[in-house]
């Protein structure tokens, strides 16, 4: 588990870094990909919203697997 959790912080460590590098080198590019995000951020909203009684009725449901298993 240890192996995992080094990897996995190295790996985000290493894309932030990158990340940055990729912002002072191009700073429209940040734009753009905030501009992206933030509307994939909205739609993933909208859609939480739309779809939230079938998100609540499945979460429900797997609750009641889960206890239902032990």
């Amino acid at each position: 588990r240890a192996f995992l959790y080094v990897g996995t912080i190295t790996f985000l460590l290493n894309a932030t870094y990158q990340f940055l590098i990729f912002i002072f080198a191009y700073p429209f590019a940040k734009w753009i990909i905030g501009l992206c995000l933030g509307i994939a951020l909205i739609w993933l909203a909208a859609t939480f919203e739309t779809r939230r009684n079938q998100i609540k009725t499945f979460v429900q449901n797997w609750l009641e697997d889960l206890n239902y298993w032990e």
